[in-house]
């Protein structure tokens, strides 16, 4: 973990944080709003841990990474990961769901976006056709 040495004046007295904090809450809820206008369908909070991985010949999982389920929604998972993934290369995935049992499925990366040094935000979307493997390098 990166330690932080700047210092920065407090603009504020902890009276005043309540208001500031209601004020920012104000305005991510407006954001939601607007924004779950503009999705195609709607996402359900999902908090588990999703294994990403590779699909071998013969049906085989490899599992590569550990991700955090965040999201999930009929098009696909919202993840926090530790490296940095690119945009339109697909993984499989693993995840357990209570009372169903693991679900194996893929996923193409739409986006990855830093949160901080080391975290990264996936958007994702399914991959629902049951093409074979195509190999691939192993990074």
């Amino acid at each position: 973990m990166q330690q932080v040495v700047a210092t920065v004046k407090i603009t504020n007295k902890n009276s005043d944080a309540l208001l500031l904090v209601n004020n920012v809450i104000g305005k991510l809820a407006a954001e939601v709003r607007e924004n779950s206008l503009k999705r195609v369908d709607q996402r359900y909070p999902l908090h588990t841990k999703i294994i990403m991985g590779t699909r071998q010949a013969g049906d085989l999982f490899r599992p590569q990474y550990e991700a955090w389920g965040v999201d999930i929604s009929n098009t696909g998972f919202g993840l926090i990961v530790g490296k940095e993934f690119l945009s339109g290369k697909k993984h499989s995935v693993v995840m357990r769901v209570k009372g169903q049992g693991t679900i194996f499925t893929e996923i193409l990366i739409r986006r990855c976006q830093k949160l901080i040094t080391g975290i990264y935000m996936l958007g994702t979307t399914f991959v629902f056709d049951d093409a074979p493997p195509q190999p691939e390098w192993v990074e």
